[in-house]
């Protein structure tokens, strides 16, 4: 009797161990307590895929790992990286999750994956933004995205049940799902600094097409027989640059008729102008 209950128990327990459940958005990955995870060590072959959501049969001497499928971000968080003349400072992020057909890796580098992700990232964005001015940098948001994604998705050697695995899933057994550099920018100090420069450039450039059109001005009333004093003051009137105390007593007004109308109207604008 007792070796009947020995008997039932142990199958009991083999039928009970032989079947598992995987939760919705998970993926189960089975070891052997005999072989562990691989059929074929050498070349990485998994006794058996990953076990998806639902109810499974399984030989009882295999236990199972199960691993969350749940989408995982990476943030970039403003790292800031070297430049030719400065430094620039990157954002974004990456988004990733364990691999179904590289399932195998979890137990290896579950707990290196963040770390790995980083060394990969900043491997590429410190080659890419090297050597490169920083004004460059900040107009190459796309680029670094194109390059980032395509470091982490390209191919590896690794051919697991006749598909080849990616670089990041042959290295963590994950997949990258997205690749966003969402902005480059200078750092606060030599942001401050470039717009200090843009705006001494565009004052620059204003003051320049001021003075050339007061120059043509000037070659203008000339030309119609104002004598050069009015001239300048006439073109300075005409770009509302004469100053407030210029009046019409300070105007000459001897001029040759041509001019006569257009004078009486500034010297009249001027007029009003002053008693205000």
């Amino acid at each position: 009797m007792l070796s009947l209950i020995i008997k039932g128990a142990i199958i009991g327990g083999a039928v009970y161990n032989s079947q598992v459940r995987i939760p919705v958005n998970h993926l189960g990955l089975p070891i052997s307590i005999f072989t562990g995870r691989f059929k074929d060590k050498d070349n990485h072959v998994p006794i058996h895929p990953p076990y998806e959501e639902g109810w499974h049969l399984k030989p009882f001497w295999w236990k199972v790992l199960v691993v969350d499928q749940s989408a995982q971000t990476r943030r970039i968080e403003k790292r800031a990286y070297p430049a030719n003349n400065g430094t620039v400072l990157v954002s974004g992020l990456v988004e990733w999750r364990y691999s179904k057909r590289a399932l195998f890796r979890v137990t290896e580098t579950k707990q290196s994956i963040e770390a790995g992700l980083d060394a990969l990232i900043d491997d590429l964005l410190s080659k890419e933004v090297a050597g490169v001015d920083v004004e460059d940098c900040v107009t190459r948001k796309g680029e670094l995205n194109t390059k980032l994604r395509q470091k982490l998705t390209k191919e590896s050697d690794l051919i697991i049940n006749g598909e080849r695995l990616s670089e990041s899933e042959k290295k963590y057994g994950i997949e990258i799902l997205t690749v966003h550099i969402s902005l480059v920018e200078l750092p606060p100090d030599l942001e401050e600094a470039r717009n200090e420069e843009q705006r001494e450039q565009y004052e620059r450039q204003a003051q320049n097409v001021e003075r050339t059109v007061l120059e043509k001005d000037v070659e203008v009333f000339t030309k119609l027989g104002a004598d050069p004093d009015l001239a300048l003051k006439m073109a300075m009137q005409r770009q509302g640059k004469l100053p407030d105390g210029m009046t019409d007593e300070r105007l000459k007004v001897d001029v040759p008729d041509g001019l006569g109308g257009l004078v009486g109207a500034l010297v009249k604008k001027i007029g009003g102008r002053s008693k205000k």
